[in-house]
């Protein structure tokens, strides 16, 4: 990129990389220059006008380079523009989506001093309130922070947790109309550059995902103005999508676990001293020499962090073993067919019949269970969770009624995990128990449903039919309806 300031307003742009005048107007409603004209510099770009400075015939303002890169010097095959990889989260999440932030949630004194483009008062409460309402999973350790009051001190992560799951709801009817739809492709950008899926590598999703960055642009710049035309968002536009070709999947290149080291170098060594290169060396050297001396001193395992050898616990009741991907987890409790409401009893009864297992309840020995592991996520029943602030129990699944026997996307509340045991051929059910809703419908980018109107209660729900978490936002106004928003599931 050609220049790094943003000069001679008056007859036109320098932005992000230019070092001449980009035409368009500047106050909005000019062209999208930055989503359609910007063009990346070439190696050949770099290394004349890093000759040029180092010659003193350009300056750095001019040209936007220091001199020619010491390692384009030392590897003449070394390509500077495609050699160096952008730091995605930095340049999205950082970058992108804190600008979004900062700019439509800027301060204002009086509404006549608002710019159009700026969240009001009013809605700036309201999005505190629905923040407020979430109730999130286990996977978030803390409360998300409230991105209108504490947006300036959010992490990387903080701010992949909101753009995934509490943006759309929290922006719903806040934001300029054509500011909701430049969110709704940033949103989409984001997703599949900086999280990891299984299906985000095929063609049309990568097409899908860079029209979907250079739409934001176009919008942005249009609306709010050139500003937003930052460092950030043209590496976002021109070199994402080229970056992705060459490397695959960039969310799995991403700068989480540096991050996170440099955040444990800072633990260690942040205003001790000068030279933080020997404390790391010297406690990488004890470590090691501890955990050596462990082998042979086996009292010593405490001062590693490793606990010390113990008697096994006393046996409290069954436990689960994995079969075909599945678990329960924690010790089962005994439970009565009686002590089964009604539609559970029911829906058992006829899950039994369909899948060939015995339906002589006298036969059956049934224990129940906190939680359960399908794959690499874990769940959480609600008749037993224990924390009011995080459960882990509204998900999607793959369900299928008995009239129809088509499988279609649901979202179900699940009430008990059991392990059904058949006492006299020894085979076994895993199921949950749950609250099945009705479909959903679509609502600006959200699925909603209507919470007081279930489809089931008491239906049993195979436990490998569960897809993932999700979280339940309620509406502001209407009793029962709720808003569900995807959750990235880990574990408990």
């Amino acid at each position: 990129m050609e220049g790094c300031k943003y000069e001679g307003c008056g007859h036109g742009t320098y932005f992000a990389g230019y070092a001449r005048p980009a035409p368009q107007k500047v106050l909005g409603g000019g062209r999208a220059i930055l989503a359609q004209d910007s063009r990346n510099r070439t190696h050949q770009e770099h290394v004349r006008h890093g000759t040029a400075v180092e010659k003193g015939l350009e300056s750095e303002e001019q040209s936007g380079v220091k001199g020619v890169s010491c390692i384009a010097k030392m590897l003449p095959y070394f390509n500077v523009v495609k050699g160096f990889p952008i730091a995605v989260g930095h340049a999205f999440l950082l970058g992108v989506v804190s600008a979004f932030l900062d700019t439509v949630l800027a301060d204002y004194k009086t509404e006549g001093e608002r710019p159009n483009h700026v969240v009001t008062k009013a809605n700036r409460r309201k999005m505190s309130a629905r923040h407020g309402r979430l109730v999130w999973t286990h996977e978030h350790g803390r409360p998300a922070k409230d991105v209108v009051k504490y947006r300036a001190s959010m992490t990387m992560e903080e701010l992949l947790v909101f753009v995934e799951t509490a943006s759309l709801y929290v922006f719903l009817g806040c934001l300029l109309k054509e500011l909701e739809t430049a969110w709704f492709h940033l949103r989409r950008a984001v997703m599949h550059y900086c999280r990891i899926s299984d299906g985000g590598m095929d063609e049309a999703r990568r097409e899908r995902a860079k029209a979907d960055v250079a739409k934001y642009a176009s919008i942005v710049e249009e609306v709010i103005g050139p500003q937003m035309c930052t460092m950030n968002l043209h590496q976002a536009v021109r070199h994402a999508y080229e970056q992705e070709t060459a490397t695959g999947s960039t969310a799995k290149s991403m700068e989480w676990f540096v991050e996170q080291h440099v955040g444990e170098l800072k633990k260690r060594v942040a205003g001790m001293t000068r030279e933080p290169h020997k404390v790391v060396g010297n406690d990488v050297l004890l470590e090691k020499a501890l955990t050596d001396r462990v082998t042979e001193k086996p009292h010593f395992r405490a001062l590693v962090g490793l606990d010390e050898e113990r008697e096994p616990e006393a046996f409290k009741g069954p436990t689960d073993v994995p079969e075909e991907g599945v678990q329960l987890l924690h010790v089962g409790q005994p439970l009565g067919a009686s002590q089964l409401s009604p539609d559970e009893l029911a829906s058992l009864q006829n899950h039994a019949e369909t899948v060939g297992f015995t339906t002589d309840v006298q036969r059956w020995e049934i224990h129940e269970f906190r939680a359960a592991r399908v794959g690499d996520q874990a769940y959480q029943s609600r008749a037993r969770y224990r924390t009011a602030a995080r459960h882990s129990f509204n998900v999607s699944i793959s369900w299928s009624s008995s009239q129809t026997r088509k499988r279609t996307e649901h979202f179900a509340t699940l009430e008990r995990f059991l392990r059904v045991q058949d006492s006299a051929s020894a085979g076994v059910l895993r199921i949950a128990t749950g609250t099945v809703y009705k479909q959903a419908r679509a609502e600006k980018g959200l699925s909603v449903l209507d919470a007081a109107q279930p489809l089931k209660v008491g239906e049993v729900i195979p436990l490998e039919s569960i897809e993932s978490k999700v979280v339940f936002a309620p509406h502001d106004e209407q009793q029962g309806k709720m808003y569900v928003l995807p959750c990235f599931s880990r574990d408990l």
